[in-house]
């Protein structure tokens, strides 16, 4: 599965090319699939590239991040997929929870080979299901996947399943639980996000808001939202795309819970950050307190020879 096109709400029906896309993220500008211009999408609240600040845990940061880049990272943490020999830091619990070491550092760069290098190289075996193979591809052409997972480390996901028609992980954001600089000083107030995707009619009747690719702040989900989302999606799935929604929430847990965990063993602060985390996704899933993304389009593309072998027959 290869990415076709990405759109985000509130500047048009216009679905984006990947290329252009993954350009964007670079800082190299790039052109929409009908000749418009993406900027728009990497512009709020950053004028250029998409990730965050510079250096440390705020190089990745959420409310410094570009719309585009926002999208990205939700594909990143909230994907099962992985590059083969690729360790997760951190340890599987039980129910997909996932025990948070607070304050690990990032890495400070992905372990892929680069330069002339890169060009020799095989391309790296992804592990996984077909669409987030596909999506973890594209996100990484970018930005590399193992710092974003690093600096959003999941303490709970739920996996797709055919009646829910949605993924889900709860993730902390970067910096949350780390102490101040020397070691001495207080942890930061660990805070957690919730990224969700699934079939977008699914994800969006979870949404009230939605958000806005010329503001980068959400907007109430209105009937001109619909009506551009629905041009879009219809758009890439009349053209055999797979459409994915993606949504993302704040997700408030008891403070308590957290400055348990952080002094629990792993496996026990896996299982308290689970339960919190559980009830906390039930309760806002509920209330439709989910912020829509933005879809990413992806295409199964012919394998070689098919054309062939249709012409032969």
């Amino acid at each position: 599965m290869t990415v076709q096109s990405v759109w985000i709400g509130g500047a048009g029906s216009e679905r984006h090319a990947a290329d252009a896309a993954a350009n964007a993220l670079k800082g190299d500008g790039g052109a929409g699939s009908a000749g418009g211009s993406i900027a728009v999408l990497s512009a709020p609240p950053k004028d250029a590239a998409a990730i965050g600040g510079t250096g440390g845990a705020g190089r990745f940061g959420w409310d410094e991040s570009s719309t585009l880049a926002k999208l990205v990272v939700i594909a990143t943490v909230c994907n099962k997929a992985q590059f083969a020999g690729e360790v997760s830091g951190a340890a599987a619990a039980p129910d997909g929870a996932v025990a948070v070491p607070m304050g690990t550092p990032l890495p400070a760069t992905d372990a892929k080979p680069t330069g002339a290098d890169a060009a020799a190289a095989e391309p790296p075996q992804l592990l996984g299901d077909a669409t987030d193979c596909g999506l973890l591809r594209f996100a990484d052409r970018s930005v590399p996947s193992a710092q974003v997972r690093a600096a959003y480390r999941k303490v709970y996901e739920r996996p797709f399943n055919s009646t829910d028609k949605y993924s889900l992980a709860v993730a902390l954001l970067p910096g949350g639980g780390a102490r101040t600089a020397g070691g001495g000083g207080a942890a930061a107030p660990p805070q957690y996000m919730l990224f969700l995707k699934g079939a977008p009619e699914i994800v969006v009747a979870k949404c009230g808001t939605f958000c806005s690719a010329l503001t980068g702040g959400p907007l109430p989900v209105d009937e001109g939202f619909d009506a551009e989302m629905s041009v879009a999606y219809q758009a890439a799935g009349g053209s055999g795309e797979r459409v994915i929604g993606f949504s993302y929430a704040s997700l408030p847990l008891p403070a308590s819970v957290a400055a348990a965990a952080a002094e629990m063993g792993a496996a026990d602060a896996a299982d308290a950050l689970r339960d919190a985390a559980s009830d906390a996704v039930d309760a806002l899933i509920a209330k439709k307190g989910l912020t829509f993304m933005g879809l990413i389009s992806l295409m199964d593309p012919p394998r070689d020879g098919v054309l062939e072998a249709v012409e032969t027959w």
